[in-house]
């Protein structure tokens, strides 16, 4: 294309009176801001704000033929804010915010119709102080999921970005690689957690500290050596406040929520109105935000809330919605094609092994997804209330690899905000009328060992490393004051962390591709499996014990003959005085066959314990 033909279109614009810069929203020029929104259905679209007194005639915007609207507006200027006005034949006049705007005021909850205005900003006006980041790959994972509210507040004072920085460095410490923050958009009501995002462009400026603030974080995360994966949300927007919900007026009694959502019987979703991924420009919407994410905040990574309410209109009992999937496809596809070490990760609970499967092969393309199957057989093994009650099989089933046979397609984890939300901490189910105590204790770090010694990429949530037992709720910021009460429980998360990264060179394998699940006694509550990596030689083993009582004269196969020496140990007495220090610190493998192994030793294990052992 000539420079002459571009220059001609530009020219043509101009003299239309159409904007002068690309792209939808808010742009600013030197002298003057680009305004452009999409409206189809509108006869009528003008830019109020501060720049021309509010007034609802002063800057009319000129129709391009496609449905956008645009002008050049002359004086106005970074921190103005603005609405657009709209007017459809037969609807009433819509003032609304920019779908668009990185930046939001304030506004009421619950209000009637959607308040509050957008403001002007400078995506290019951060100063970025860390280079240009490059994930960990996959199977060197360790997630740590962080809600910004509550990360580092106080008594009656929500966390920040800024106050999220300041405790950045319990996170590395711990030795993870990577933080998933729960959503940042603009949402409603003041309380929520994150889930009803009202403006997917625009970051929440009044809870959490605006865009600036948000990208020191990333810059922050990006210096510590933390990848940041975002949580996002397209199953539904809203439902409350929402700017694009009947955006230009125009709606029908089989379409009420306007050109951004879906017809009647596809709009509600479990949780608000769904946009409509079938419209050309409601999925650029949404890909757009993307690149957003990508490139002005340098973000590594996306998880996606519930996407079986993207290809299905309510998961597994629905029906298709096959826009939705093209959709994720298309989504995934553009995100690594950006970035070839880009994250996906779904939040798909209805163990849907096509999720995660390629595009070419009519997947949604994901990296991995959220493995229910790991979470619900754990938790409820290590909550029963005797013994002899658990099942060995579902410990089994959760170790192995849980969609197509590949163990990066499982995300792994005990706790996640869905658990913690509904004031379900894994301490406290253990035990209610002590959640800090030996029980709790025992049973959670056996469940943090089985999770660490895991195929697949492995996550906790904010507070499991010092035994936090309070719900998530915005007004209960995590209490750190358990760090001091707990450090030898952090210390064993810790050196969990370190064991999986093989940071004394004896656990390579815990990040292998292969797992062997060789010995299992469901009548002893006993499991021994194997992790080692396909391509690589050596291999850890790793028991665990389910039962309160220590065990002695086990009889445990081993693959080699020699000295196996114990690496790691859970009921060591450095993670709490409460804890018996019973366990083998090596096993002689000097015993004929067992379990299919060619050797076998004598072993013992501490109750409700994990080890993890390897070749001398």
């Amino acid at each position: 294309m000539s420079k002459c033909f571009l220059l001609c279109i530009f020219t043509a614009a101009l003299a239309l009176g159409q904007g002068g810069q690309p792209g939808l929203g808010s742009t600013p020029y030197p002298g003057g801001v680009t305004f452009s929104v999409w409206a189809p259905n509108a006869t009528a679209v003008t830019v109020e704000g501060d720049f021309n007194n509010w007034s609802q005639t002063a800057n009319p915007l000129v129709p391009d033929g496609t449905g956008n609207w645009s002008a050049d507006v002359p004086g106005a200027a970074v921190g103005q804010t603005y609405s657009y006005v709209m007017t459809s034949p037969g609807f009433a006049t819509q003032i609304r915010r920019d779908p668009y705007c990185r930046l939001v005021t304030g506004s009421n909850y619950p209000p009637t119709s959607p308040t509050g205005n957008s403001i002007i900003y400078d995506v290019n006006a951060y100063q970025w102080q860390s280079p240009p980041f490059t994930a960990p790959p996959a199977n060197l994972l360790m997630i740590y999921e962080m809600q910004i509210a509550t990360y580092n507040g106080s008594a009656g004072i929500q966390g920040t970005f800024q106050s999220a920085i300041a405790r950045l460095g319990e996170i590395k410490s711990l030795g993870f690689n990577a933080v998933e923050i729960m959503p940042v958009n603009e949402n409603e009501p003041p309380s929520s957690i994150g889930y009803e995002p009202t403006d997917q462009f625009a970051v929440a400026n009044d809870t959490y500290g605006g865009p600036d603030n948000f990208k020191a974080l990333v810059d922050a995360c990006h210096a510590a050596g933390l990848a940041v994966i975002l949580d996002i949300v397209h199953n539904h927007w809203g439902p409350w406040n929402l700017t694009t919900y009947q955006f230009d007026g125009w709606y029908t009694t089989e379409y009420p929520g306007g050109i951004y959502f879906y017809d009647e019987a596809d709009d509600t979703s479990p949780w608000g109105p769904r946009p409509n991924y079938s419209s050309t420009n409601v999925a650029q919407y949404i890909y757009d935000s993307l690149t957003m994410w990508q490139q002005e905040y340098r973000i590594d990574g996306f998880r996606w809330d519930s996407v079986g309410c993207i290809y299905n209109t309510c998961g597994s009992s629905g029906t298709a919605l096959p826009d939705g999937l093209t959709l994720l496809q298309n989504a995934n596809a553009q995100t690594v094609s950006q970035n070839a070490a880009f994250i996906n990760i779904a939040e798909d609970l209805t163990g849907n092994a096509a999720t995660t499967q390629p595009t070419a092969q009519g997947g949604a393309g994901f990296l991995s997804q959220w493995n229910g199957n790991f979470v619900s057989n754990m938790r409820t093994q290590l909550t029963q209330t005797s013994d002899s009650s658990v099942n060995m099989d579902a410990i089994a089933s959760a170790i192995s690899p849980a969609f197509n046979q590949s163990y990066l397609q499982s995300v792994n984890y005990t706790e996640s905000h869905n658990e913690v939300s509904g004031g379900k901490r894994l301490t406290l189910l253990i035990d209610p009328s002590d959640p800090t105590g030996w029980l709790s204790l025992k049973k959670s770090t056996l469940g943090a060992g089985i999770l660490f010694t895991s195929p697949g990429i492995l996550m906790i949530y904010q507070g499991q490393e010092f035994v936090e037992y309070q719900p998530l709720e915005v007004a209960l910021p995590l209490q750190w004051t358990l760090v001091n009460q707990f450090a030898g429980i952090r210390k064993l998360w810790t050196d969990l962390a370190a064991a999986r990264a093989d940071a004394a060179g004896h656990t390579r394998n815990l990040t292998g591709d292969s797992v062997k699940i060789y010995q299992l006694d469901n009548t002893n509550k006993f499991i021994a499996y194997l992790r080692y990596d396909s391509q690589t030689p050596g291999v850890s083993v790793v028991v665990a014990n389910f039962t309160g009582s220590t065990r002695t004269g086990v009889t445990l196969g081993l693959p080699a003959s020699g000295t196996w020496v114990t690496r790691f140990n859970s009921d060591s007495t450095i993670y709490s005085s409460t804890f018996s220090g019973s366990g083998s610190t090596s096993v002689s493998a000097n015993g004929g066959p067992y379990a299919n192994m060619p050797y076998s030793g004598s072993l013992t294990i501490g109750p409700y314990s994990l080890m993890i052992l390897s070749y001398q």
